[in-house]
């Protein structure tokens, strides 16, 4: 019983969240000029832009199974998909109770018996290479802008090229984290890790193509900045599927870089739109369970 009223607490939480930091934002920005950057927006565009996305999960399937053969799982690639486009939905959509990678870790470790330790690592494992990818992407990009912390009232910092600096202890840190901590995922490390910045560079190009559909002209760099860094804060667990974080991010993001916040904000909701359309496909694996029996290990 107390562990169910945690659970229940946690998700009142992160609904509660989501909800001021949605409201927060609402309040920021001209909802009517976000509205008619939809009405202008260029349709073809977005349906390019949610392909780029389709592909980007696609790849983050592929990378996830490698995990999980890692550990002797050996799941064909339609059901692998087909359990993480499953996952997609409870993520999104029903984000109380154990979620989206919860239900995939119990699935399997009732299916196959490989381990939760083992299984929680892989997903693990999953989250911090596409995070590490995102981290490095993100630090290229900013040093790419003129951007300058102010010290003093005399005095500035201008942090363009010392982001670079970050980078090496950024891969030495997740290098160790998978030598020390899961040896056992050590030989496919560069693969893995390949795999998931193609997927972060596919969901950067997907926001460039939204950005492009709303017709901003200029400032991309900035604003894809900004989409990276929330989408690293969208992956912590306060909120529900990362919605009301990450627009809180577009927002203070559009403030610190000088960009607009109604098309910053505009391009988070367009995200989370091209998100949503595509983790629906996974209730059909809610009405009709994914059928694992067929992948037994030889």
């Amino acid at each position: 019983m107390g562990s169910r009223y945690k659970r229940l607490l946690k998700t009142l939480l992160k609904f509660v969240i989501t909800a001021t930091a949605l409201y927060f934002v609402i309040l920021k920005i001209e909802l009517a000029e976000v509205a008619a950057l939809y009405r202008q927006s260029d349709l073809w565009l977005m349906l390019l832009a949610l392909l780029a996305f389709m592909l980007s999960k696609l790849l983050s399937a592929l990378r996830l199974n490698l995990y999980f053969k890692a550990i002797s799982i050996n799941l064909t690639e339609k059901t692998n998909l087909q359990l993480y486009l499953l996952g997609m939905f409870y993520n999104l959509f029903l984000p109380g109770g154990i979620g989206g990678d919860g239900y995939k870790i119990y699935l399997l470790q009732k299916h196959y018996q490989a381990g939760t330790k083992k299984i929680l690592g892989a997903v693990l494992c999953d989250r911090i290479s596409g995070m590490v990818a995102l981290v490095v992407l993100a630090l290229v990009g900013l040093s790419q802008l003129n951007l300058s912390i102010i010290i003093t009232q005399h005095s500035t910092f201008n942090i363009q090229h010392s982001t670079l600096l970050l980078i090496p202890p950024a891969f030495l840190a997740y290098y160790l984290f998978i030598k020390y901590i899961y040896s056992h995922f050590l030989k496919i490390n560069l693969v893995t890790f390949g795999y998931g910045f193609v997927v972060q560079l596919l969901q950067v190009l997907c926001a460039w193509l939204l950005l492009l559909a709303l017709g901003e002209k200029d400032n991309h760099l900035a604003y894809l900045v900004i989409f990276l860094a929330s989408s690293v804060v969208a992956v912590l667990p306060i909120s529900i599927g990362g919605v009301g974080v990450r627009e809180l991010t577009f927002l203070f993001g559009s403030q610190l870089l000088n960009v607009d916040m109604n098309v910053a904000v505009g391009i988070s909701f367009l995200f989370y739109l091209v998100t949503a359309v595509v983790s629906l496909a996974g209730i059909k694996y809610v009405f009709r369970p994914v059928r694992m029996g067929e992948d037994n290990n030889p």
